[in-house]
């Protein structure tokens, strides 16, 4: 685990209000926002109630096809590939990206 410091910054009060939307938006701690910054990563807001809600849709019918694919090896595959095409979507709506 890293050691963590304490560090104190100042900051206008439009970059304070803005810093502490942001962190909502992307529901992470403020110092996690400075930390994605320095890394040279923009933050990405959070995905709103509905896309979990298609998510766990999305699962329920893929199990639902799962438990009925009676052993069919091309609709077994074809729900592994769906799974690894889902987790490459939330992985880009999700996760930080490089800074330009």
């Amino acid at each position: 685990m890293k050691e963590k410091f304490t560090h104190c910054i100042s900051l206008n009060y439009d970059d304070s209000q803005k810093m502490k939307l942001y962190a909502k938006i992307c529901g992470v701690t403020q110092s996690q926002i400075v930390s994605t910054l320095i890394n040279k990563k923009t933050p990405k807001s959070m995905p709103d109630k509905r896309f979990w809600e298609l998510m766990n849709k999305h699962y329920a019918i893929q199990d639902c096809i799962k438990e009925n694919a009676n052993g069919n090896e091309k609709i077994l595959q074809a729900c592994i590939d769906l799974d690894k095409w889902v987790l490459e979507l939330e992985k880009e709506i999700l996760l930080s990206k490089e800074a330009a």
